[in-house]
């Protein structure tokens, strides 16, 4: 082999090696992130990941540590679903090219002041070797009984608590369903409308509504019961 093909050779190795090393996606404003939720109301703690790639990306994640008190109640989302306990490992719906996907946790602290640490390992389904930790703390304060939301405006379920009459503002939706924490789904309509619907009988905790606004899919935690 000449000096060329030598080269050549070693800069193919080279070239492998870094496509193999390289990130696939990315964890927005870096692997830890911290929320100051307060003790009233509830709220969405998200982490948003970026797919760096040309092509679909499918995630994978593992828990690796949560300590959560139990006095809180929790909705755990990734792109393709939600649940109301921290899953232990699952694989999230495909990320398009570019895109972006997120991890939420919906922290409803039942009026306790107190402190969460979550841990999650995440990775590309076909690149298990090159993965990345995500860290959550999350830390409530009391507050003087305020209702503190995060994105309160963009809202489309209320109130918060629902016990007797759950609103729903589908206007400007394509579709919209409310998925139980068991990720069944309870009740679904079409947008452009609003929805009043009688909950008093449904057993308490945590649902999900899930619903399509221009092209794209949303969530809204939703607290039913006392």
């Amino acid at each position: 082999m000449n000096l060329r093909s030598t080269f050549l050779a070693i800069g193919a190795l080279f070239l492998t090696f870094s496509a193999v090393q390289a990130q696939d996606f990315e964890l927005v404003d870096g692997a830890e992130h911290s929320f100051y939720p307060e003790s009233s109301g509830y709220t969405d703690c998200a982490v948003h990941i970026v797919n760096k790639m040309e092509s679909d990306l499918i995630l994978e994640y593992k828990k690796i540590e949560v300590d959560f008190p139990s006095a809180w109640d929790v909705s755990w989302c990734d792109n393709r679903n939600c649940y109301g306990f921290f899953v232990d490992q699952d694989t999230m719906f495909p990320i398009g090219a570019t895109k972006e996907a997120y991890f939420k946790v919906t922290v409803f602290p039942n009026g306790v002041a107190d402190t969460a640490y979550i841990q999650y390992a995440v990775w590309n389904r076909y690149n298990p070797a090159n993965a990345d930790t995500m860290t959550m703390n999350i830390y409530v304060r009391w507050s003087a009984g305020r209702l503190s939301l995060m994105g309160m405006e963009n809202s489309k379920a209320y109130p918060v608590p629902a016990t007797e009459q759950l609103l729903l503002d589908l206007r400007g939706l394509t579709s919209a369903v409310l998925i139980d924490a068991n990720g069944r789904t309870v009740a679904q309509w079409q947008g452009g409308s609003q929805q009043s619907v009688h909950v008093s009988a449904w057993k308490s905790g945590i649902y999900t509504l899930r619903y399509e606004e221009s092209g794209a899919v949303g969530t809204q935690s939703v607290l039913i019961g006392q």
